[in-house]
């Protein structure tokens, strides 16, 4: 038997190497793997419900990005993007019946750095760039050098459409975001 108890995987332990370049302070226990690792989407997309499209404000439009101006990458320019995605600013992480609220990330420059989702139980959920979503129950533990420190709340109400934009802007969310746009108005 051995004396230091049950070890952890070798693939666990090599994922968890790879996931604390991002988030230092995390620790094995601290965090549970729910996708598997992806370049399709990142944090933004996964923040608004979207598996298909990676949001970055690149001048090159390399990457969706549904803003009216042309975005940067300052906290603003995010802030501004989930306005326009139906969030708005709030005061705390605190769970509220009736909302889904995130939290926004940004380095000490005031550029933007990562944006989590708080799932309707209270604990946040992430997409850690090119790597996996993970659950976690606290904020802090992402905080460091890469993702900077939580900076804004935001929240929207859960009978909202879970994204607003045009059914052109993505083919594959066309139907689904018809539906759910005539649901709404049906609901109205």
């Amino acid at each position: 038997m051995d004396p230091m108890g049950p070890q952890p995987e070798p693939d666990r332990l090599i994922t968890h190497r790879r996931i604390k370049v991002f988030c230092p302070g995390i620790s094995l226990g601290d965090y549970r793997i729910t996708s598997k690792t992806t370049a399709a989407y990142n944090c933004v997309a996964w923040a608004l419900g979207i598996t298909t499209h990676w949001w970055e404000p690149t001048p090159s439009g390399q990457y969706y990005w549904p803003s009216e101006r042309d975005g940067d990458y300052s906290l603003e320019s995010y802030v501004q993007m989930f306005e326009n995605q139906g969030f708005s600013a709030c005061e705390s992480d605190a769970l509220e019946d009736g909302f889904e609220r995130i939290a926004l990330y940004a380095a000490e420059n005031g550029e933007f750095a990562h944006v989590a989702l708080q799932s309707l139980s209270g604990e946040w959920s992430s997409k850690l760039g090119e790597l996996e979503d993970i659950e976690h129950a606290s904020l802090s533990s992402l905080e460091g050098d890469v993702y900077g420190s939580v900076r804004e709340f935001m929240r929207r109400a859960l009978s909202e459409p879970r994204l607003l934009f045009s059914i052109t802007e993505c083919s594959n969310c066309g139907a689904l975001l018809l539906r759910l746009l005539e649901e709404d108005e049906a609901a109205g």
